[in-house]
């Protein structure tokens, strides 16, 4: 599995792109580089592209743990973009863990719809 992460500075946004298999060894991994990444502050948004990811072995006590060690302050939008039914799943009961408002927290099938809700945050 590929997990890739951009922190753009200038957007205030962080990007991960997951691809292949996702499990919670992957999530874990992720959380810690950006927690050690100089420009990552956790008020930045957060823009999760799982269009290429095949399928996703996490369990809902391993989703728990994540969302308890997130780097990023709560309050702080973040979109998600899936294409199947497994990562809208997944998503939401993430979603639903950390108790997400949907003025905070979308799911999105469509990449650009998800930066344009992203950025329309970063004009207020």
């Amino acid at each position: 599995m590929a997990l890739t992460q951009v922190v753009d500075v200038t957007r205030r946004l962080v990007v991960n792109v997951a691809s292949g298999l996702l499990n919670a060894q992957d999530m874990v991994e992720n959380q810690l580089a950006l927690r050690n990444d100089p420009a990552f502050a956790g008020s930045f948004r957060s823009l999760i592209d799982l269009r290429r990811v095949v399928d996703i072995d996490v369990s809902s006590e391993e989703l728990r743990a994540l969302a308890l060690s997130s780097p990023f302050d709560s309050g702080v939008r973040r979109a998600y973009v899936v294409t199947s039914k497994e990562q809208f799943g997944v998503t939401r009961l993430y979603q639903a863990i950390i108790d997400a408002d949907a003025r905070i927290y979308r799911i999105f099938e469509n990449y650009d719809e998800a930066v344009a809700w992203l950025d329309a945050d970063s004009e207020k």
